[in-house]
């Protein structure tokens, strides 16, 4: 099921614009949008990517975008004419524009960013197996496997239940499934 991969490849541009050479490590660029559509929903209820998350040894991770980076997605062909991969790196090569953003994703993917910059790649991924109860809940260290995070975890651990949470599962099963239907 592929996510919004404008937003999140232009989501991606603006972490990677605010670098100092539009450089930084997969895993973190993975880490800083998974937060950041964390974010969203806890603020707004909706997400930047409508990918969906998974718990893997490092942590969580948006599996679509993870798919992208790796060219094995059917949006790695717009990922990678604005993102390459090189190694464990990613650089912007060319600026995807900013139309699938609103000006609060912008101000929360600038925020997640700079609340983590003080954080090095592996202070940031032990952060959040000490932090998010959504990742400790799904990960299976024993098994060693990539497990779903579903969403409603997430909306637990950030204190959004019933039928607030109900409205937000619907509408993202609804976003997903318009999103698979436009690929």
């Amino acid at each position: 099921m592929p996510c919004n991969a404008e937003a999140t490849t232009q989501a991606a541009a603006i972490l990677l614009g605010n670098t100092q050479f539009g450089t930084m490590s997969h895993l973190r660029l993975l880490k800083l949008l998974y937060l950041a559509d964390r974010r969203m929903l806890e603020l707004t209820g909706t997400l930047i990517t409508y990918d969906h998350a998974v718990a893997m040894k490092h942590g969580p991770v948006l599996s679509d975008t993870y798919n992208m980076i790796k060219g094995e997605s059917l949006s790695a062909d717009l990922w990678q004419r604005h993102i390459h991969k090189d190694g464990v790196f990613v650089t912007m090569i060319d600026r995807p524009g900013r139309d699938q953003l609103t000006r609060k994703n912008i101000s929360v993917l600038n925020d997640v960013q700079k609340e983590t910059s003080r954080y090095n790649d592996w202070e940031l991924i032990e952060w959040m197996h000490e932090t998010l109860p959504e990742w400790i809940d799904n990960w299976k260290p024993e098994e060693g496997k990539v497990h779903p995070i579903p969403l409603e975890d997430i909306l637990s651990a950030l204190g959004i239940a019933g039928e607030e949470a109900s409205q937000i599962v619907n509408f993202y099963r609804f976003e997903r499934s318009a999103l698979r239907a436009a690929s």
